[in-house]
């Protein structure tokens, strides 16, 4: 996409150059600023905001995972109800690799290759009314040899299951499910499946992702011009030339990266009050943030997302 203006007043001719490839890929860069196991912070430059937004949209409903899809409970007389219980289980995130399953298509039956089968079964043996045991995640255990009613839930399956690793599926084992009183029992079969975060939100990977405008904020000191309303409006050039005149020997600027500093008030601290500051956003210059659950790693996330977003550029490309 070109976008051209054209004057017929012998004027020249303006062509905005942003949706040329040539020029994309020139004035590309990417950094990775900020890593750990759950979040990622990338600096992105050269890329318009259509396409970062485009990117963040497809990272959040478009990447693959396993969340739990169906339950099967024997006995809940615990102090929550079917319906609120089965919300909580679908929320907890299981770290499975999604590329060693199958999508489980409707009315067919249910094997080792597209669905993962937990139970959990507990129960309160105490008699005193004061103690109430807490169901956490590290109950639910991994059925590798498939369903205990697979008739009920069209599940079968062929062999035994080795997709996943035992120890380390549940990333947070603390979760509280529910609380039991005495004398209460909970028993129940759930089954695993892949799926998108565009059908449902617990198969999102991440938690939240966004981005923002690369800041740069000009501290002067003593410029009268503040008034006046053109040099907002106008680009860094002629800010430099006036800061840097002879008449203004005792002005000066400093750029700060609002990404490396907790608030801009405390490096005006150390500053007089008769500083002024102005922020400008850069153009095509965006930080990437993005804060996954613990399923995937925020870097295959990303790159996932990149993927995706190439391929829907591929399949315009041949309707075109």
């Amino acid at each position: 996409i070109i976008k051209i203006n054209l004057s017929f007043k012998n004027e020249k001719i303006f062509i905005d150059q942003q949706w040329i490839f040539h020029s994309i890929t020139e004035g590309f860069n990417m950094k990775f600023l900020y890593k750990t196991n759950l979040t990622i912070h990338i600096e992105l430059i050269g890329v318009d905001s259509s396409i970062v937004n485009s990117l963040r949209r497809i990272i959040i409903s478009e990447i693959a995972t396993i969340s739990i899809n169906e339950l099967y409970l024997f006995n809940n007389s615990s102090i929550l109800s079917d319906d609120i219980l089965s919300h909580r289980l679908g929320l907890i995130p299981l770290k499975v690799d999604p590329n060693s399953f199958k999508f489980y298509q409707a009315n067919k039956r249910k094997n080792e290759r597209n669905t993962l089968i937990l139970f959990l079964k507990s129960k309160n043996l105490s008699f005193k009314k004061v103690y109430k045991k807490n169901i956490y995640t590290n109950s639910l255990k991994w059925s590798a040899y498939g369903s205990i009613i697979p008739n009920q839930s069209n599940t079968f399956f062929e062999k035994y299951q080795h997709l996943i690793n035992y120890k380390d599926f549940i990333i947070f084992k603390d979760i509280i499910i529910t609380k039991l009183k005495p004398r209460q029992h909970l028993s129940l079969e759930a089954h695993a499946t892949k799926g998108y975060g565009l059908s449902h939100a617990k198969y999102s990977p991440i938690s939240s992702v966004w981005f923002f405008t690369y800041n740069t904020a000009f501290m002067i000191k003593n410029i009268y011009y503040f008034n006046k309303k053109a040099y907002f409006r106008k680009k860094l050039q002629p800010i430099k030339k006036l800061v840097n005149k002879k008449s203004y020997k005792k002005t000066y600027n400093l750029i700060v990266h609002k990404h490396f500093i907790k608030k801009y008030s405390d490096l005006i601290h150390h500053l007089t009050l008769y500083e002024k500051t102005i922020n400008y956003l850069r153009d095509k210059h965006f930080i990437f943030n993005m804060e996954s659950i613990g399923v995937l790693k925020p870097e295959y996330i990303f790159f996932e997302g990149v993927t995706i977003l190439n391929k829907k550029f591929k399949r315009i490309k041949t309707l075109i």
